[in-house]
């Protein structure tokens, strides 16, 4: 009949083609496992890294703030910050 051969048949005839083999050599699955787990200690030592820092930043704007009032209230509220009302210059 015809030379009508298909895909699955001229690889099965090339019998120079191999197959590529992916590379799971122990070292490297260990290699790309050992990486994996250090990015992972990683990112989570610096969400905590975050959080207390996060933390931190609360606590002290939290103080300054109770500084704030304080200082407000035993000048009266002229103590300088924010100029409430008044007349301009112009």
């Amino acid at each position: 009949m015809g030379a009508v051969v298909s895909c699955a048949e001229t690889s099965l005839l090339n019998l120079n083609h191999r197959p590529q083999i992916p590379d799971f050599s122990p070292l490297t699955c260990h290699q790309s496992q050992i990486e994996s787990l250090f990015q992972t200690l990683g990112s989570c030592l610096m969400a905590i890294v975050n959080g207390i820092g996060s933390v931190l930043q609360a606590i002290i704007a939290g103080i300054v703030s109770c500084f704030d009032i304080i200082i407000s209230c035993l000048t009266c509220g002229r103590g300088g910050g924010r100029r409430r009302g008044g007349r301009s210059a112009v």
